[in-house]
């Protein structure tokens, strides 16, 4: 039987971590389903959320998500404005967003670039941000031209990934050099034919950037294949995860 989702985060937290990233997929939630929208299941989740992190004083650190698969751009800004007030009911500060959504619709990334200038315009008025996620193949929001464009056009900052950066044969050390003043969070993890491997089982301790990276005072999620509700027992996920 694998554990409860409050279960992991009280070993996360013995094992010293500062806090979490949530995404309501780690609640059991098929959020792909959904098409990413926001409804009484995941109201209900959001509730356990906060009561888990309340009771074990630990704090979620930034929430994830999928651009929604929807094309009104009115019903999304309210998605984006209904996160927000979770943001704020959690005292954290960041929404990291995959935007375009593991595809190359060239209408519906413009779509989202201009739902997302809005909504960045009221996160920012409540102290909280948006950033968005560098993805893989297939997307249009991978190499630094895509990220470059996109971050300049919605005034938005980035959430790098490494893994992706390394799936997608990218030069990670450029990557981070170019990019380092509009990075604010680090989504850590090795690649080795497969994402989000534990590091040191792939290529990322090769990179320059790594010990910049991890000696950085930005936010690091810690973020491998050993999903939280995945791991069976407690061995399994401390191996995971120290």
């Amino acid at each position: 039987r694998r554990l409860e989702f409050e279960d992991n985060l009280k070993l996360l937290k013995e094992i010293g971590y500062e806090g979490f990233q949530v995404d309501f997929n780690d609640l059991d939630i098929n959020m792909l389903k959904k098409g990413f929208i926001l409804d009484k299941e995941t109201y209900n989740a959001f509730n356990r959320i906060k009561k888990a992190s309340e009771n074990l004083k630990f704090p979620v650190l930034a929430m994830h998500t999928f651009y929604p698969l929807i094309s009104d751009e009115k019903k999304i800004l309210e998605i984006f404005e209904k996160y927000l007030d979770y943001l704020s009911k959690l005292k954290s500060k960041y929404l990291i967003v995959h935007m375009s959504g593991y595809n190359k619709n060239k209408e519906r990334l413009k779509s989202a670039m201009n739902v997302l200038d809005k909504a960045n315009n009221l996160y920012r008025r409540r102290k909280k941000e948006i950033l968005l996620e560098n993805e893989h193949e297939p997307s249009l929001f991978i190499n630094f031209k895509q990220i470059d464009y996109v971050l300049s056009k919605t005034k938005l900052n980035l959430c790098l990934d490494t893994s992706h950066a390394l799936q997608s044969n990218l030069d990670l050390d450029r990557l981070y050099k170019n990019l380092k003043k509009r990075i604010k969070v680090f989504h850590l993890s090795d690649y080795n034919t497969k994402a989000h491997q534990e590091i040191g089982n792939g290529v990322l301790k090769k990179t320059r950037c790594f010990k910049s990276i991890i000696k950085s005072d930005k936010l690091i999620v810690v973020e491998i294949n050993h999903a939280l509700t995945e791991c069976k027992d407690t061995t399994e996920l401390l191996n995971a995860y120290m």
